[in-house]
């Protein structure tokens, strides 16, 4: 067989119609994300909002195209394989932020496994659930408690002085006096 680029040689002998062939992850798709083939080798991060996901994945054999049944699973979600189906695609919704690996087999008509493609990835947690967030909110509060008992033991301490000065004060003092001869208004009653 030939074409553009050289000529293909087929050896029969060398076919193994049981062999399982390869699966391959060939999409990741979600809300503001959309991967495909090479971007699908390395893990990324995901956005809190981006918690919804599909991925979409194949196996290629020449011989059985159809025959071919897949399971996956999402680590960091469930340990456990999905049952086998000849669906091609996976849907995840309600991620909760974490870290997680997704991977797919595929088994032919043989019964004969894949080996399982792996695509790793995180979701991070919204800006009020991250460690910067909660210590704001551990040092704002032990403030607010500070400036309260500082405030109300200051008010403690004037009332007390109020009360000292209101016992020792006495209306036949010669300030007094004084002050209610200036000022009638202040006589008492």
């Amino acid at each position: 067989m030939g074409n553009l680029n050289g000529l293909y040689v087929y050896n029969e002998e060398s076919f193994d119609p049981s062999s399982s062939g390869n699966t391959y992850i060939r999409e990741l798709s979600g809300k503001d994300v959309k991967l495909k083939g090479p971007a699908l080798n390395n893990s990324i991060q995901l956005e809190h909002y981006q918690n919804d996901l599909e991925f979409l994945f194949s196996s290629f054999r020449v011989l059985e195209d159809n025959e071919h049944h897949y399971s996956y699973r999402l680590l960091g979600q469930t340990d456990d394989w999905s049952k086998w189906n000849r669906s091609s695609q996976a849907q995840f919704t309600n991620l909760e932020p974490g870290s997680y690996s997704f991977e797919v087999k595929s088994k032919n008509l043989y019964g004969e496994q894949s080996p399982s493609s792996v695509f790793s990835f995180s979701i991070a947690p919204p800006w009020y659930e991250t460690g910067w967030y909660y210590s704001a909110q551990a040092i704002f509060f032990i403030l607010l408690i500070y400036i309260t008992f500082t405030f109300s033991r200051g008010s403690q301490s004037q009332v007390s002085e109020i009360l000292i000065l209101d016992s020792t004060f006495r209306p036949s003092s010669p300030a007094f006096i004084s002050i209610s001869e200036k000022a009638p208004f202040l006589e008492p009653r």
